[in-house]
């Protein structure tokens, strides 16, 4: 209390004293905070910056916990919408996510011992109340989020949907591909592009005539060759 008295409160009761004195005219009471303000400034400086960091060590929790405390508050409505899906669907790829949605799809009932794997440590300790009880509805909530979040990115996917499947799955077989590479580059009508030195050949010839014909132009109007663009 010392330290906080000498920190902070001592400017102030000065600042205090010099305020209430009636025996100071409102010049020499001006006076007086200026001196005290200006030989205290280092103090002030201080507190002040401690203040701002502590402020803003503060605001990121109270975010984080208003955001999942809301999460919680809505889960019952996205289990209705989620629960039944996640249920039947048949998901592959990251291994930590899958391990939560095999043992959601496996149990009637959550307990504290569901995989956190898939989430980061941060996290991991909202799922716990003050007092140290699983949340059981915000767990269901964040699993579904996660999945959702995962599909877009394409660490997810639905081996049986259009829409969600892994990239290979949208290729043509490596074998198929070799034995019936001439019959898809037919149908595509990419013949011209197989060749590709012929390719390389034409394109740098057709390269240097457009060169050759913007060079002329620049010669004859004597111009910027950027305006012959605009």
């Amino acid at each position: 209390m010392t330290q906080t008295k000498s920190y902070l409160v001592s400017p102030l009761e000065q600042i205090s004293s010099l305020a209430f004195n009636l025996d100071l005219s409102p010049n020499e009471c001006l006076l007086g905070i200026r001196n005290v303000l200006t030989s205290r400034q280092s103090t002030i400086d201080k507190c002040r910056n401690n203040l701002i960091e502590l402020e803003n060590s503060f605001q990121p929790v109270e975010q984080d916990n208003a955001y999942y405390s809301a999460l919680e508050i809505k889960s019952r409505k996205l289990q209705n919408r989620a629960a039944g899906i996640i249920k039947l669907a048949d998901f592959t790829g990251d291994k930590e996510l899958i391990n939560a949605i095999r043992y959601f799809q496996t149990r009637d009932i959550m307990e504290n011992t569901a995989p956190v794997g898939f989430l980061s440590d941060q996290e991991q300790k909202y799922l716990r109340d003050d007092k140290g009880n699983f949340r059981i509805s915000l767990y269901k909530a964040v699993l579904f989020l996660k999945v959702a979040e995962a599909l877009k990115s394409g660490s997810l996917s639905l081996p049986y949907s259009y829409k969600y499947r892994q990239l290979n799955d949208y290729l043509i077989p490596e074998e198929q591909w070799r034995t019936k590479r001439d019959v898809y580059i037919k149908q595509a009508g990419l013949e011209d592009l197989v060749d590709i030195e012929k390719l390389l050949f034409i394109s740098v010839k057709e390269l240097k005539i457009s060169y050759e014909k913007v060079n002329q132009l620049v010669l004859i109007h004597k111009c910027n060759p950027m305006n012959l663009f605009s």
